[in-house]
């Protein structure tokens, strides 16, 4: 019925989240492995047209945006000048979820992972 839909719709969107924040952690470490830092800043936001680039090299063409845009957003910041980063979505299964990190626009971001994986 009704509400298997909007499961099986639920457990679609984190899929896609799952797999938006693997080919942004993806960018992030070809980007570390040239310029041995993470990027200070790289747009999440659902207005977000860039990807993760350090001005020579594009790592991610384009960033993607979260299903739920523009009620819900990814987030990102960099930790210990470079050495470290947050990554962060809003998943609406509770099982899936790691930790809560920085704001995913309508809600604290309650999957959380760095460059050794989850938070």
């Amino acid at each position: 019925g009704l509400f298997s839909y909007s499961a099986a719709l639920r457990s679609a969107r984190d899929s896609r989240r799952l797999a938006d924040v693997e080919i942004m952690r993806s960018a992030l470490e070809l980007y570390r492995n040239t310029n041995n830092i993470y990027p200070a800043a790289i747009d999440v936001s659902c207005a977000s047209t860039t990807g993760i680039t350090d001005g020579t090299n594009t790592y991610l063409p384009k960033n993607p945006h979260d299903p739920k845009c523009p009620t819900t957003s990814y987030y990102y910041t960099q930790l210990s000048s470079g050495a470290d980063y947050t990554l962060g979505a809003r998943f609406e299964a509770a099982s899936s979820t790691t930790s809560t990190c920085g704001s995913c626009t309508s809600a604290v971001c309650n999957y959380c992972v760095g460059p050794l994986g989850g938070k």
